[in-house]
């Protein structure tokens, strides 16, 4: 259905969760993409007189509007996501990032960019290199950076590489105490 809604213009009521909250909308979609076996739709939010992305899961109660004229916003996916990782987009918070990786994850680097914007900026002589990339700040950025594990680690900007460590500090206390076998 939700084809069908971009494809014809069609104006949505929905109501859809935020933070445990249920919100009312009326919303004007654009876009269905998917990431990550999920799928969101980029539409304007008369609420927050925006284009949001929603995640689909956490749409309830769609009501078509028919009679209600759509509002076509100037909306371009590639200039919308052209900062993201993933589908989070938080405009006022685009950074250059650089990331330090080990050379044992060179190849994976390159044959599989962390972002459009990557650039290799530096090669140092033990092998590990320095990648910039900008983009959005948000929690897809440090999942990805994450999941590379001790092959990575933020040098610039310095808030992001606190903020980065601090999450894995948090991360940490989950492992500081021995584990009984209840738990396990």
């Amino acid at each position: 259905d939700y084809i069908r809604y971009i494809r014809n213009k069609i104006p949505l009521s929905i109501v859809y969760t935020y933070n445990s909250d249920f919100i009312g909308d009326i919303i004007h979609p654009y876009l269905l993409k998917e990431y990550q076996n999920r799928w969101y739709l980029v539409a304007y939010s008369e609420y927050r007189e925006e284009l949001k992305v929603f995640d689909i899961r956490f749409l309830y109660d769609i009501y078509v509007l028919n009679n209600r004229q759509f509002i076509n916003k100037e909306f371009d996916a590639d200039r919308f996501f052209k900062y993201a990782i993933g589908v989070s987009i938080i405009e006022d918070y685009k950074e250059k990032v650089q990331i330090e990786f080990k050379r044992k994850v060179y190849d994976e680097i390159n044959s599989i960019p962390l972002h459009q914007s990557q650039k290799i900026i530096k090669y140092k002589k033990n092998g590990n290199f320095i990648v910039e990339i900008e983009v959005y700040v948000t929690n897809e950025l440090f999942n990805k950076i994450l999941s590379f594990g001790a092959t990575a680690k933020i040098i610039k900007p310095l808030h992001i590489a606190n903020t980065l460590q601090f999450v894995i500090q948090e991360m940490l206390k989950n492992y500081t105490n021995k584990i009984t076998k209840n738990e396990s």
